[in-house]
């Protein structure tokens, strides 16, 4: 009998090693143009909408940017809701919003490659 935390470890682990779809990716890249972290639905739906412009509106585009949503979850590049208020009551359900990563900090003091010290004879 397996445990359910082993499977899910998997599935997280298996999830991480996949390259992401190219949709997926594309949303990405679309709320990526996000000025907060924290995106409302309407702007998911219209970066669903750049994403993949033949899908949104169909009535096949709430359950593919729910199973994109969910890869990007699983890549980490997105935080879903946790709670039953953050989702909407339409099947499938989708977020009322979601937490974008924090930008990278850049690395400040990196060291640098200095030259060596040459010296004269003379000054030795």
């Amino acid at each position: 009998m397996s445990n359910g935390l082993v499977e899910d470890d998997r599935f997280a682990e298996d999830a991480e090693r996949q390259p992401l779809s190219e949709s997926a990716a594309c949303l990405a890249a679309s709320l990526s143009w996000a000025t907060e972290r924290r995106v409302e639905q309407t702007a998911i739906l219209a970066a669903f909408g750049r994403a993949c412009p033949g899908t949104a509106g169909t009535t096949q585009g709430r359950l593919v940017l729910s199973a994109l949503l969910d890869e990007l979850a699983d890549h980490g590049l997105l935080e879903l809701p946790r709670g039953r208020d953050g989702w909407d009551d339409a099947q499938p359900r989708l977020p009322r919003w979601l937490r974008l990563p924090a930008p990278s900090k850049p690395t400040t003091g990196a060291p640098r490659a200095t030259a060596p010290v040459v010296w004269r004879s003379e000054l030795a």
